[in-house]
């Protein structure tokens, strides 16, 4: 953790953003899981940021980042404006989980800037009606937070998107990564993706595509991240063996690997 890059703050128009970001060279902009933050990608900058200029950001509602309505659309309109504002430029789009529903909004709405599309876990979003109640699934996050405290609270984030193998090393990372959680985070990110629907979109995606899936993954079910292969045509899917919902901190070589694949293809 000590090697990241500080986390800096910018002023968008709707509202306050968090990220870190290292290195130059052609764009790469990564969207983090709901258990996650700027800092799930340590190693990432590591393997990548010599070669690639890499951003990382808060989604809203995390890290120093400022909540925002308006769902999933929110969410990509304050991932454009981040690379309007840095000046990026187009930028390869990798996102986790939750940030994968980002990114597919992202490059469905902004294709100007999106050159690369890894979703890595993640499915295109329940597509239920607005406004409805929340899934245990979200609340019951908070709940768990507000009864065990940070720190007991990352270990069971952390344990719960692992494989039980998974070593003592990589369980205190994610568990330090998934503590730093705020309530008003989870309650905007969990709407954005009860609400969100993104199949209708898939087909119209024209950047290229890489699905990462995961063989331990008790996160996302095959039958939800199946519905990401094959939209559109061309995509490539590979799946990461031995792995939980978080290969890029559980076998984080072989996930530069793939990125940087997709990267220079």
């Amino acid at each position: 953790m000590a090697a990241l890059p500080e986390r800096r703050v910018i002023k968008l128009a709707r509202g306050a953003l968090s990220y870190r970001e290292a290195g130059s060279g052609p764009g790469l902009l990564l969207l983090h899981g709901m258990s996650g933050g700027s800092a799930s990608w340590v190693h990432q900058f590591q393997a990548l940021a010599d070669r690639y200029r890499v951003i990382s950001w808060d989604a809203p509602g995390f890290g120093d980042s400022e909540p925002v309505e308006g769902g999933a659309d929110a969410f990509a309109a304050q991932a454009s404006a981040l690379l309007e504002a840095l000046g990026c430029g187009p930028a390869t789009v990798v996102g986790h989980s939750m940030g994968g529903i980002v990114a597919v909004r992202l490059a469905a709405n902004h294709p100007e800037h999106v050159t690369g599309l890894v979703l890595s876990c993640t499915h295109p979003g329940y597509g239920e009606p607005p406004g409805g109640p929340l899934m245990a699934r979200f609340t019951g996050r908070i709940e768990e937070y507000e009864s065990l405290g940070p720190r007991d609270y990352g270990l069971l984030r952390a344990r719960k998107m692992l494989p039980p193998n998974a070593s003592p090393g990589v369980v205190e990372l994610a568990a330090c990564i998934a503590l730093d959680m705020r309530p008003e985070g989870q309650l905007c990110a969990g709407a954005m993706m009860l609400e969100a629907d993104n199949g209708p979109l898939l087909p119209q995606v024209t950047a290229p595509m890489l699905v990462i899936t995961a063989e331990l993954d008790p996160v996302v079910e095959e039958e939800r991240w199946k519905a990401l292969v094959g939209l559109p045509p061309d995509a490539r899917h590979v799946e990461m063996t031995g792995v939980g919902h978080a290969p890029y901190l559980e076998d984080p070589a072989r996930y530069a690997e793939l990125i940087e694949e997709f990267l220079t293809r």
